[in-house]
């Protein structure tokens, strides 16, 4: 059968170019249907084990902001539209429920496939994310071990086989904060999850719209790549030509460097070689039907990677943070969003004069000048030679006059 769509993730993201979400939301989104349509289906051999093509994508920013519920929603559409039967967990969920649903599927796919899709992530694992049995069942699917056990509350050890977790979700950087657990840092959840952040709409669009034309196109090519009913879709394993060979050889081995400064981010930058693969094989994919990666999927997948790394720190900071690390990254935040030209000292103390004394503003400006986070600038307040200061947002490689 051929393909309505040269490229699929191309096409996706030309669809979706009159949407106010982000551009990068869109890309993710769209690598997550891929993966959910294909499933356990594909692989790669890594030796000691076997890679899918699965990933967990968490969409952040703030409530309204930057439309990640438009985003994960046009996604899911399509997917659906694609694989109308295709089994989602997309409602509140517990470790009980999502073992009882991962049975189920066993005995009717002979997989057990979790295909998550959660506008809000908190509302998705409501209160059983205090419960850390749920985390640890969400990272054993990430895995797709071949025989899964699990502890639940009232029916003891559950099993589950031919296991595969992919996740499209959105979140907030106060939930993040809020209510995710530490111990999903220290158990390897968040090291598994790729955050998406953005923090402003790509373009304000009062009346955006979608091709119905383009999204039937996409839809029927989803359905060729990860097959339904009597199609059975693209499966088998993936080998690398000799190009990808020699560019991830030389890359693994000569030039990729994980950083050392934030334990936090030991678990994500652990397994980027992995995840750089697993990326690799969706944009191939997308491309054409030969299970094929050469070095420009490779490559390409290390640039959507890396796209995230700056925001990670940031990540892992909204989960670990104390209350004065809280009020350290509320000021950075209005500074930044203040762009190029700073905020007055007057206007960041009016902004924050509900919860902070003057006293301790300064303290934090200090505190993140010394750090080299800010750039503290003296200023004419009123144009009649009054003078003040100004903060802004150091950029970095750029040197300050």
């Amino acid at each position: 059968m051929a393909r309505n769509c040269r490229d699929w993730l191309r096409t996706y993201l030309d669809f979706t170019i009159n949407v106010e979400s982000p551009a990068i939301f869109h890309t993710y989104s769209a690598l997550f249907a891929l993966g959910a349509a294909v499933g356990r289906k594909i692989w790669i051999d890594r030796g000691a084990y076997k890679l899918h093509p699965n990933l967990y994508v968490i969409l952040v920013a703030a409530s309204a902001l930057c439309r990640k519920t438009t985003a994960i929603e046009i996604a899911a559409r399509v997917l659906r539209l694609a694989v109308p039967d295709l089994p989602l967990v997309a409602s509140k969920t517990s470790t009980e429920m999502l073992m009882s649903t991962l049975a189920k599927q066993f005995k009717i796919y002979g997989r057990s496939e979790a295909i998550m899709i959660a506008e809000e992530m908190g509302v998705f694992l409501g209160s059983d994310i205090r419960n850390i049995s749920l985390v640890e069942l969400l990272t054993k699917l990430y895995n797709c071990g071949d025989y899964i056990n699990q502890a639940t509350i009232g029916r003891g050890n559950e099993v589950c086989q031919k296991g595969y977790g992919i996740m499209l979700a959105g979140t907030t950087p106060e939930w993040m904060h809020n209510a995710f657990p530490k111990k999903a840092t220290e158990g390897g959840f968040t090291g598994r999850c790729l955050f998406v952040y953005a923090r402003t709409p790509r373009q304000r669009k009062a009346e955006p719209s979608l091709s119905n034309d383009v999204l039937i196109n996409l839809a029927s090519d989803l359905r060729h790549i990860g097959g339904y009913r009597e199609q059975l879709g693209l499966q088998g394993e993936f080998k690398m030509d000799q190009s990808g060979r020699d560019w991830y050889v030389n890359w693994y081995e000569h030039e990729f460097q994980p950083p050392c400064e934030d334990f936090r981010l030991d678990g994500y930058f652990g397994r980027k070689h992995d995840t750089v693969v697993k990326i690799a094989m969706l944009l191939s994919l997308a491309q054409r039907d030969e299970l094929v990666l050469t070095s420009m999927e490779l490559s390409h997948a290390l640039t959507l990677v890396e796209e995230l790394e700056p925001d990670l720190v940031e990540a892992m900071k909204s989960i670990h943070t104390t209350e004065v690390g809280d009020d350290l990254a509320g000021l950075l935040r209005i500074i930044r969003m203040a762009g190029p030209e700073g905020i007055s000292h007057s206007s960041l103390l009016r902004r924050v004069s509900y919860k902070l004394r003057a006293g301790e503003v300064k303290e934090h400006i200090d505190m993140m000048e010394s750090a080299g986070m800010i750039v503290k600038e003296v200023v004419d307040n009123d144009g009649m030679g009054r003078r003040g200061f100004a903060y802004r947002v150091k950029i970095e490689g750029k040197p300050e006059p």
